[in-house]
């Protein structure tokens, strides 16, 4: 069985000093192959980070609309709790945008 980072058969006649580039040549090889995934990890990481930002901006967007919406409609609420007319009651689902399903 032989990967890539095996040492290949040497004759006898090799010397030490052979299979030390041998050796530093498969460990520069180890050492490119290791940076090489360290930058796709964080390639993968800065993507995912960039999408979950954009998530937490649309999220907050969401959120932003939504606080304008109760304000208007406390406003509105405000308003009506100090007029004396009981006509406005009844139009308080328009008022408050309500829906059969919001219900």
């Amino acid at each position: 069985m032989h990967n890539e980072f095996s040492l290949p058969s040497l004759a006898p006649q090799s010397s030490v000093q052979e299979v030390c580039v041998l050796v530093e040549q498969q460990f520069a090889r180890l050492q490119e192959t290791v940076e090489e995934a360290k930058k796709d990890a964080a390639a993968m990481l800065e993507g995912e980070q960039r999408q979950a930002l954009r998530q937490a901006e649309g999220i907050q967007a969401h959120l932003e609309q939504r606080r304008t919406q109760l304000m208007k409609t406390s406003t509105q609420i405000n308003k009506m709790s100090k007029n004396k007319s009981h006509v406005d009651f009844l139009q308080v689902p328009s008022i408050l945008n309500i829906k059969d399903n919001d219900k």
